[in-house]
């Protein structure tokens, strides 16, 4: 880890610290986009660092959707600051101290459910409906010059399956989902779920966007996956049909983002876009997503 971003990780948490030589370590579990960085031990914060000052827009809006999560009833870290120091966008957190339940904690997960439940009454500002544009464009997109045919994602065959599975999804509501669902963005402190790493955070259908991320992680034939249910206040009958229609078209127009602004990323897309088809279109055994 560069010795650079130490200091300014130190340097950053500063204001929020009672000594000048804090500790600071770096959490290489915490983040594959951010450099996360403990400062001041327990006691002290927690310092999220990107190289691009870009990212600040990121950490806004994700700061955004913890203060109303919060206001909600959701525990989530204090956000301190947000910012850009050296050509880093950086955010610095409240530092929980716990630690993340067992994945076979079948009470835990019934409890995260009910704090997601919450999390989903939060509505987007009138006037906004990102969800209809998403399905309104990735349905205009199907057909015979659409360029995931080329490569080899899509056939005629499948696009008239999706086609119809999609038809209906444009009215589904949308409210602030997590994005990335699992015990180990979770920590129970003083007896209470804290939800972490807010950053895939954004208005989006509900409950299904949350839901088709979880599927990723985690059995749908699981105990856990039938907690959260559970808490969440829902049936498997009431959701998985609409689930299979709605993480199919989460995962196509990812792709589809990928082509057009992160080349880069397109083929991690294209892997986790088979393995959504694969499992929600064609019936597929479940395994983790890649």
């Amino acid at each position: 880890m560069s010795t650079n971003l130490t200091l300014l990780a130190r340097d950053i948490a500063a204001p929020f610290l009672e000594r000048a030589d804090a500790s600071v370590d770096h959490i290489s579990d915490r983040g594959t986009v951010n450099e996360v960085f403990r400062v001041g031990g327990e006691f002290g914060v927690v310092v999220r660092l990107n190289s691009d000052p870009h990212r600040f827009g990121e950490f806004e809006k994700e700061s955004a959707h913890m203060e109303l999560a919060g206001s909600r009833g959701v525990r989530v870290p204090e956000v301190l600051d947000v910012g850009i120091r050296d050509e880093c966008a950086f955010q610095v957190q409240s530092f929980v101290p716990g630690s993340h339940p067992p994945a076979g904690d079948v009470t835990a997960w019934e409890e995260l459910g009910r704090l997601i439940r919450r999390l989903h009454g939060i509505r987007p500002p009138k006037g906004i409906d990102p969800w209809r544009e998403q399905v309104e464009y990735d349905l205009s997109q199907l057909g015979p010059a659409d360029r995931l045919r080329t490569l080899g994602l899509l056939s005629a065959e499948r696009s008239d399956r999706l086609r119809d599975r999609w038809q209906d999804l444009a009215t589904l509501p949308v409210g602030l989902s997590h994005g990335d669902i699992a015990l180990r963005n979770v920590l129970r402190a003083d007896g209470e779920l804290v939800l972490i790493d807010w950053g895939s955070s954004d208005f989006d259908v509900v409950p299904y966007a949350d839901l088709a991320s979880l599927v990723g992680e985690i059995d749908p034939n699981s105990e856990a996956f039938d907690s959260f249910l559970r808490g969440y206040g829902v049936t498997r009958d009431e959701v998985w049909d609409t689930l299979r229609g709605t993480a199919t078209l989460k995962a196509i127009d990812l792709c589809r983002w990928a082509m057009d602004r992160r080349p880069a990323e397109l083929e991690r897309c294209l892997r986790q876009a088979r393995w959504a088809l694969g499992f929600f279109l064609e019936g597929a055994g479940w395994s983790p997503r890649p």
